[in-house]
């Protein structure tokens, strides 16, 4: 099951093994690891080594160290994706428009999913959604239902990288979306906003998947104007007075 290995950073081929013991069904979740003497043993280094490659393997988020019990594989990739993602998008300069570019190509094949599903419960779901959306009282609580809304189409899809980028990215995205909801509210009449929610819903409804992802394209689209805005607003944001 755990092969010797060489000298070159011991504990990155331990870390190595682990993962494809994972991705190959050998270890699952919630299985206990063997002692760090054991595990010396059998990988043949030292168990510096071994404790290295668990430290490694708990950044992950695949490894957990339980007082008096040992290490488990556990499953908290998500977590950890979630932090280094925010961290990617900031070291690389990232714009809202980024975000925005990729929601909408996860959206536009999540709501091609749904269409082909043709499943009338996730439909009537979208429905209920979009008539709170409709009769909400404050901007507020519109700007709740309809990211419920989005949210939805996503989980919907039955695609499970969707749904992992969604919640990977979900606190970046709306950490980041409230500087274009100020230019929303500005540019763009509510009446207009609720007309491009029902028009989507209606397409989806309707299973016309052409009319949805000319919805999903007009609705997540953006001036030259609000490019602008947006680079304003997002330099005050990292820069603030």
């Amino acid at each position: 099951m755990f092969n010797h290995i060489g000298n070159k950073k011991n504990y990155e081929y331990i870390v190595e093994q682990i993962k494809d013991m994972i991705i190959n069904g050998e270890l699952t979740v919630g299985e206990r690891l063997p002692t760090e003497k054991e595990l010396s043993e059998k990988f043949g280094v030292s168990r510096t080594s071994v404790r290295e490659a668990l430290k490694a393997l708990e950044v992950i988020g695949i490894c957990e160290s339980r007082q008096g019990g040992g290490n488990f594989i556990v499953n908290k990739v998500q977590e950890r994706t979630t932090n280094n993602l925010s961290l990617l998008y900031t070291l690389n300069n990232g714009k809202i428009e980024d975000l925005i570019q990729l929601r909408r190509c996860i959206e536009s094949e999540s709501i091609r999913n749904i269409i082909e599903q043709g499943n009338d419960d996730i439909i009537r779901e979208l429905g209920e959604i979009i008539e709170h959306y409709n009769s909400s009282a404050t901007s507020k609580e519109r700007t709740g239902w309809d990211r419920q809304f989005h949210s939805k189409i996503i989980e919907a899809s039955g695609n499970s990288m969707f749904v992992f980028l969604l919640n990977a990215l979900s606190k970046l995205y709306y950490q980041n979306i409230s500087l274009v909801s100020k230019i929303i509210e500005d540019a763009y009449p509510k009446d207009l906003l609720q007309q491009e929610h029902n028009e989507l819903y209606e397409a989806i409804k309707t299973r016309d998947l052409e009319l949805a992802r000319k919805a999903i394209n007009e609705h997540f689209a953006f001036t030259d104007d609000d490019r602008a805005a947006l680079k304003v607003l997002q330099s005050i944001a990292k820069d603030p007075l």
